[in-house]
């Protein structure tokens, strides 16, 4: 039993946690557990602990992070209910243990250099000490106080033939005009975050394919004799292209075709997993997300910036 505070080194965590002995997120799949190693004497991974909040960086070394491998698991915690344990390094090869974390928001992209102290953006996990529960305990006794805002709380511990019941209620008072914030309505909020951030993985997916393309015509021009060079300076590819610019791209990468065009997008969005909806909007009508996102595919006037 390792107590919060104990120091241990890195061959006892491989033993105890049957993980890694390297990376900043080690995984250990069969026992659904996580070790974090927030090391404070790697100047390339800057952790930073805020009003009780731990700000991790992912895993990458260099160039742009992605939330695939590693950053995914530690991203999709909250849903898979791995165990996450927390060891700081204050000295080399002196690890200390801070206990179990948890998420505390959603994973949000900051900017920091990397091992070539090259601009670059990297996948940031607030992190919180371990809480008992995320909601309050139901109680049969009466409550003396309500949340403040708050004039009625409904136990989540509920059937499900009480939980229908509770949110036709909940709709008939939204559609009276009565201000009510519901489970739905904070998983739909968490659900659109989720899914903005698939979508600049996808995008990333088809940034590096335009790169690719456009590297192919350059190889191919100069062993003809000639330079290729895209026409307008506007339509560089980088980390910051939106999709209209990627699609302007393709035009001069023999894709001018929409269906060559959405053939790539569609490969990218395959190759990237789509998050799955919390189970209370599978579950009810509470919204036009569902529909689209179960079936694989997305509701083209839900991402404005998708064509």
């Amino acid at each position: 039993m390792i107590e919060i505070g104990g120091a241990i080194d890195n061959r006892t965590i491989c033993d105890v946690f049957g993980v890694a002995n390297m990376g900043g997120i080690r995984v250990n799949k069969s026992r659904n557990l996580i070790v974090l190693i927030s090391n404070i004497t790697d100047p390339l991974y800057r952790n930073e602990w805020k009003d009780d909040v731990l700000h991790f960086v992912g895993m990458g070394a260099t160039g742009p992070q992605k939330l695939d491998r590693q950053n995914k698991t530690l991203a999709n915690t909250t849903r898979s209910g791995a165990a996450i344990h927390l060891f700081e390094v204050f000295e080399t090869s002196r690890y200390v243990y801070a206990g179990e974390v948890e998420l505390a928001g959603e994973p949000y992209r900051s900017d920091q250099t990397d091992a070539r102290k090259e601009s670059r953006f990297v996948w940031i996990f607030p992190l919180r000490k371990k809480q008992a529960s995320a909601e309050p305990a139901y109680t049969e006794e009466p409550l003396s106080h309500l949340p403040y805002g708050a004039y009625a709380v409904v136990s989540s511990d509920l059937t499900d033939e009480q939980r229908a019941l509770v949110d036709e209620v909940l709709d008939k008072l939204k559609e009276a005009g009565v201000p009510v914030l519901d489970r739905r309505d904070a998983d739909r909020r968490r659900y659109e975050k989720m899914l903005g951030q698939w979508y600049e993985v996808v995008l990333d997916r088809v940034r590096a394919r335009v790169k690719e393309l456009i590297a192919d015509k350059k190889h191919a021009a100069r062993a003809a004799g000639r330079e290729f060079v895209l026409v307008d300076d506007e339509l560089r590819v980088n980390s910051a292209s939106t999709e209209t610019e990627l699609r302007a791209a393709l035009v001069f990468l023999d894709y001018d075709e929409p269906v060559a065009q959405e053939q790539l997008f569609e490969e990218a969005r395959q190759a990237v997993p789509m998050p799955d909806p919390p189970k209370s909007l599978r579950d009810t009508n509470a919204g036009e997300l569902e529909e689209p996102v179960l079936r694989g595919n997305f509701d083209r006037a839900d991402f404005s910036d998708f064509t």
